[in-house]
């Protein structure tokens, strides 16, 4: 019952990550390819400058999962619109501290209680070796891509029957279906209930 409920709970929190975006979205402009270097924009670009706030929020703080919206095909922030967020635990403090990071680079912060660390699809931190998005999304088939971007991709949130309790990327495209890439790149398909 109470993974159930901590299940639930977890789904809620991603369902209101993604509406405050589209709420907060409303008139933006089409999503634009990003120029530069192919690690600018990615999760591990946003990753560097997370970082810090993670550190300073404790020492002890993990990553458990990872959101993004508005991501380009190709594994980016598009050139105009887009966050990564990084949800980290601190066993010491009880807290859960979620560092967003925007296509520019600017990053916002907030803490809330946590006892437990939070629920994820793996039931644990991210695992070391990550791959980083450009990789995640080079991995999915052509035809699998509806859009040039994806309106929200989780890492490590949800449990799928496809990849029980492993750490997954969850990549959706609004009107398609739902690509799975394993935490390392390895392409699994697309979600199925």
């Amino acid at each position: 019952m109470k993974d159930k409920l901590m299940s639930l709970i977890v789904k809620a929190r991603v369902i209101l990550f993604v509406l405050i975006f589209l709420i907060g979205c409303q008139g933006c402009k089409e999503p634009k390819v990003r120029l530069g270097a192919d690690f600018d924009g990615s999760v591990k670009w946003a990753l560097q400058k997370a970082q810090p706030e993670i550190n300073n929020f404790a020492s002890d703080a993990q990553i458990y999962s990872i959101l993004g919206a508005m991501i380009w095909k190709d594994g980016r922030l598009p050139a105009n619109t887009g966050t990564w967020s990084f949800v980290s635990w601190s066993p010491s403090l009880k807290k859960i501290c979620q560092v967003t990071v925007s296509y520019q680079g600017n990053t916002s912060n907030s803490i809330r209680d946590g006892v437990n660390p939070p629920n994820t699809g793996s039931g644990t931190p991210l695992p070391a070796g990550w791959v980083n998005s450009t990789v995640i999304f080079s991995a999915i088939p052509m035809q699998e891509i509806t859009k040039n971007y994806a309106q929200l991709v989780v890492f490590n949130t949800t449990s799928y029957p496809q990849a029980p309790n492993i750490a997954v990327w969850g990549i959706n495209y609004a009107g398609g279906k739902n690509p799975l890439v394993r935490w390392d790149g390895y392409y699994i398909g697309t979600q199925f209930n």
